[in-house]
């Protein structure tokens, strides 16, 4: 998943981890493959570079990608489209994978044999 940054975003995240821009851009901000001028976070392992475990640590500062993740507020798509979107992007966003998790639970629910 590819995660695009605003000027504005890069400076709050810098501020919120107490870190110069061009720290921040050095250490976990790439230009978009094609476009110098549009920049995106790093992935690592599979994950964003501000993944802790299973927490964000720019949560307070998290882009509006990121906010809005995984997309599927009401009236974007229909509800089909909504689930499958949580469905699928379950396996990069572990809120999203606990969030099922304890809705299985909840539900009761057990995989068939």
């Amino acid at each position: 998943m590819i995660v695009e940054l605003t000027p504005t975003e890069i400076e709050a995240v810098a501020a919120h981890l107490g870190v110069p821009v061009q720290e921040l851009m050095r250490k976990h901000i790439d230009p978009e493959p094609g476009d110098s001028y549009h920049k995106i976070m790093r992935s690592e392992h599979g994950g964003c570079t501000f993944l802790d475990g299973t927490l964000c640590s720019i949560y307070d500062a998290r882009p509006a990608a990121c906010r809005d993740f995984p997309h599927v507020a009401p009236g974007a798509h229909t509800l089909g489209a909504r689930m499958e979107s949580v469905c699928r992007h379950s396996s990069v966003c572990p809120i999203l994978y606990n969030a099922i998790e304890a809705y299985k639970a909840h539900i009761g629910y057990h995989p068939r044999s």
